[in-house]
């Protein structure tokens, strides 16, 4: 049995529904949100508190929790590496070397569970875990860490074109489904050289009756490799398709993308970080695409979602020279909220607070010192809003963070453990 409460007195809520508060963020004051067995089963003012327990909220705004479509839990252990390089060389020297070297089962569950740390102290309450499964003691240890976060999550499965990977993926599939925190993508790097791979891959997915996951076109580099070519090729170019980064994507694929009902993910941080290149977030709003963000893993160095959200407005505004372009501050919220539940496929359970829905959601202290006054607190989040800001992160109805702290967690013990992991991998590589 979850929590059962109601919040009572928030100064702002976001409800991210039109129908209950005001504009496309549903917007109201002083509203209370009555919470049992972990779902939303009133929105309202003035509601009676519960008989278990009142959350007092006065001074705070409260919204869904934020949605990270796109990410590699495991790279917590490589942050910081390759900090001058672009993807390809980021990818040798940086995730190709490990994968060389092996990950033991504790080194990645470690690295993943110091990645949730991180996302719930910024106020993700969902996740897409894109894993490169390097082996089963990698997959075992990925799928372990997500259980035990806490967070909602999704696994993204990498089959690697094996037989015996197909396998695995119906039996994941099996152990997620009826899991209300679970759900499971198939994951394929897509390139014409390598089309047989990647529409057997998709064939799994079909199989499965699961959503295609691919990076597409994030650098420049990879436009020789015609990965939209061989999607299309493969017939993986429909609802299924999930396409992350789509930096380099030609007006024509975009056309076709959003006539196609696919879904992309927006990764900001990553793609500065490494230098790909800015995508063409307007172009795509106007194709119809359905549009979330991630923050991608070790190339993010730090999950701060307040950040990725402000670098999908900064980046469009520096590439059109338009303070007015796609997304504003609003859209940046919607996209990191009801975005990220259409993305994912998830738009009936979270992304926003109306009854029926999963109670995922947190508080935001706007009172903090680099939030503070309040002049647009919409806006603020956006742009002054910092992990530090947030003090209470619930999913479906349990609290993972309150009173401004991780709830039962020693995170002390996990960063020591992790950087032993690194020193030891440094090791291996010769890099000590």
């Amino acid at each position: 049995m979850r929590n059962n409460f109601t919040i009572k007195g928030a100064s702002l809520v976001l409800t991210l529904e039109p129908s209950i508060g005001l504009g496309k963020l549903g917007l109201s004051r002083d509203l209370d949100i009555r919470i049992e067995d972990g779902l939303i089963v009133e929105v309202g003012k003035n509601l009676p508190g519960s008989k278990d327990e009142t959350l007092d909220a006065s001074g705070k705004i409260v919204m869904p929790g934020f949605v990270d479509c796109h990410d590699h839990l495991w790279q917590t252990l490589i942050r910081g590496c390759g900090l001058d390089q672009g993807l390809s060389g980021w990818l040798e020297e940086c995730v190709f070397a490990v994968a060389r070297a092996g990950l033991s089962r504790n080194d990645v569950y470690h690295a993943v569970r110091l990645g949730s740390f991180g996302l719930i102290e910024t106020g993700v309450t969902t996740v897409l875990d894109w894993s490169h499964a390097f082996d089963e003691n990698f997959v075992e240890a990925n799928l372990s860490a997500l259980s035990d976060s806490g967070l909602r999550f999704g696994y993204g499965f990498y089959c690697q074109n094996n037989p015996e990977r197909y396998l695995r993926a119906q039996e994941i599939k099996d152990m997620v489904d009826g899991d209300i925190f679970a759900l499971l993508h198939i994951c394929a790097h897509p390139a014409i050289e390598s089309i047989e791979e990647l529409a057997n891959t998709f064939s799994v997915a079909e199989k499965l009756d699961l959503s295609f996951d691919v990076h597409l076109l994030e650098s420049p580099e990879q436009i020789d490799q015609k990965p939209f070519e061989a999607l299309q090729k493969s017939g993986a170019v429909n609802f299924r398709l999930l396409a992350d980064h789509v930096v380099h994507l030609s007006s024509e694929e975009i056309q076709l993308l959003g006539t196609s009902s696919a879904r992309i993910t927006h990764n900001p941080l990553s793609n500065m970080r490494l230098g790909s290149g800015v995508a063409k977030l307007p172009e795509m709003k106007e194709s119809g695409l359905a549009m979330g963000l991630g923050l991608d893993g070790g190339t993010n160095d730090f999950p701060d979602f307040f950040t990725n959200m402000k670098m999908a407005v900064g980046l469009q505004r520096a590439r059109s020279n338009s303070a007015s372009v796609f997304p504003s501050t609003q859209d940046a919220l919607w996209l990191a909220t009801m975005g990220g539940a259409n993305v994912l496929k998830l738009q009936d359970k979270i992304g926003s607070l109306k009854a029926g829905k999963f109670a995922d959601l947190i508080f935001i202290n706007p009172t903090s010192m680099n939030f503070g006054p309040d002049w647009n607190w919409v806006d603020q989040i956006v742009f002054s809003g910092q992990p530090q800001a947030v003090t209470e992160v619930i999913v479906a109805g349990n609290f993972l963070k309150r009173n401004g702290a991780l709830v039962d967690t020693d995170v002390s013990k996990t960063v020591k453990k992790v950087n032993n992991s690194a020193l030891e991998l440094k090791e291996r590589l010769k890099l000590v």
